[in-house]
């Protein structure tokens, strides 16, 4: 199935809605791109790793280029954005969020 894409010459802003959930403890917003017109199917996380921006890179590109009417995704650019803006892989308080999700099952012995 072929979709329409946004013309190039207008892919220099994204178009869809944009919504704060929250910011970093140093005060960074945190940011999510969501569908206008349809229910959320899908969550596109990218920039968990401040020290791989190539996710948000990519993502940020397929965003302009989707019409509106067409994402049915919620999209993050930048799970990280301290460590997106300092190149690092921790947030601004050093922590590895990819090791970092509660979970009830947790030890501090390897499995």
């Amino acid at each position: 199935m072929t979709r329409n894409l946004t013309a190039r010459e207008t892919r220099g802003t994204i178009a869809h809605v944009v919504e704060r959930f929250g910011q970093t403890s140093r005060g960074v917003p945190l940011e999510v791109y969501l569908p206008q017109s349809k229910p959320v199917r899908y969550l596109v996380l990218a920039a968990q790793h401040g020290d791989e921006p190539e996710s948000t890179v990519v993502l940020s590109h397929a965003l302009r280029a989707v019409i509106s009417d067409d994402l049915a995704a919620a999209v993050v650019l930048a799970m990280n954005p301290e460590g997106l803006l300092r190149g690092m892989r921790g947030n601004g308080n050093g922590v590895d969020l990819n090791r970092n999700f509660p979970t009830s099952n947790w030890g501090s012995a390897p499995i």
